[in-house]
């Protein structure tokens, strides 16, 4: 109930920070060297993302121990009726600079469903498990604001728009190039059963400078409620 609350009154941060900065380095995970292209999405119904040009390599952060944990959640899955089983959220960082701030996590599939042969289903789609990365979210209760992740391009200023609309297709563009482990170009990639994933989100830095946030992972995930963030 507190975050559908929250949802109903928080003012979402459109304008002017939808698009990754280029003056600011990637995270580790998303582009190592100058000028390398991004990964093409998997099916021909989402757009390409464009490369991502002058990023030093040696001014990307090093990546996280995965042994880190602030907290965890776990949460049915329901996304699909075959689908079944629990996913396990495991927060271990949040962290920001003057202009960014990243949230780093995993996620873990544990389910016993069998497939119509009596064996083990080994993997699902990201999609099938309800996870999807642009719907990631931190919001600043003081100041009742949402963030949502930076764009490679578009806007999310576009949602809601009307379908073909040159607003819609810039907010379709954004979805699609979140920067994120997860997006909508690759909520088709699968999550083996049992297996633990890493992942990141980067968002604008919340006005203000809040001690602490709220971390939404994507819009079937619990939210980890009063997170302190740990400023750089």
């Amino acid at each position: 109930m507190r975050n559908a609350f929250l949802f109903a009154l928080i003012s979402l941060m459109l304008a002017g920070c939808s698009v990754w900065p280029s003056d600011i380095p990637l995270p580790a995970g998303s582009v190592s060297d100058p000028g390398q292209e991004a990964p093409e999405p998997e099916t021909d119904e989402t757009p390409a993302v464009e490369p991502i040009q002058s990023v030093e390599p040696e001014a990307v952060p090093p990546s996280l121990d995965s042994g880190s944990v602030i907290a965890q959640l776990e949460t049915s899955v329901t996304a699909y009726s075959w689908a079944t089983g629990k996913l396990t959220y495991t927060l271990r960082s949040v962290s920001a600079g003057d202009k960014t701030l990243t949230v780093r996590y995993a996620i873990r599939w544990d389910s016993d469903v069998k497939d119509d042969n009596g064996d083990e289903i080994t993997e699902a789609m990201l999609i099938q498990l309800g996870i999807r990365g642009d719907t990631s979210a931190i919001i600043d209760n003081d100041q009742l604001k949402l963030y949502r992740p930076f764009c490679r391009e578009g806007s999310w200023a576009g949602a809601g728009a009307k379908v073909g609309s040159d607003e819609y297709e810039a907010y379709r563009a954004c979805i699609h190039s979140t920067l994120s482990t997860f997006n909508r170009s690759n909520e088709r990639d699968v999550l083996a059963n049992h297996q633990t994933m890493e992942g990141y989100a980067v968002f604008p830095a919340p006005e203000g400078r809040p001690e602490k946030v709220d971390v939404l992972i994507n819009d079937s995930s619990p939210a980890f409620v009063d997170v302190p963030v740990t400023y750089e």
